[in-house]
């Protein structure tokens, strides 16, 4: 489950594997009522890029995260590695990563495929 707020700026979730786009509208703060939320059911495991498709300010551009799927025994290791690195440790999520089995950075951040006849959401480079 995904729940997305904003206090400032309309911005938007997008995946494009998961052809979603989801606008998230400010409310303020104290109006987390009217948060948006939303499921997936994910059909195959990866690393998903995502971006924020909306302008929503100076640093729009580095608005880019990835959603990982991943089996729940991988995910229970990721949480009991999250929880052993501490909240003070600015590498935990590395550090939890690594300890998981999953690569400690975005795997999925290339370029996209601008080819519209394209019958795929990305290109890596060296794959046809």
């Amino acid at each position: 489950q995904f729940i997305e707020h904003s206090e400032d700026v309309i911005h938007s979730f997008w995946v494009p594997e998961f052809l979603f786009k989801r606008d998230v509208i400010p409310y303020g703060p104290d109006h987390t009522s009217e948060d948006n939320r939303f499921q997936i059911t994910a059909t195959k495991d990866g690393s998903f890029v995502g971006r924020c498709a909306e302008l929503c300010g100076t640093y729009h551009s580095q608005m880019n995260f990835e959603v990982r799927v991943v089996e729940p025994s991988v995910f229970t290791k990721y949480l009991s590695a999250l929880d052993k690195a501490g909240e003070d440790n600015p590498a935990r999520q590395s550090v939890a990563l690594k300890a998981a089995g999953m690569a400690p950075y975005a795997t999925t951040t290339y370029p996209f495929n601008t080819d519209r006849t394209s019958r795929s959401a990305t290109h890596k480079p060296g794959r046809t």
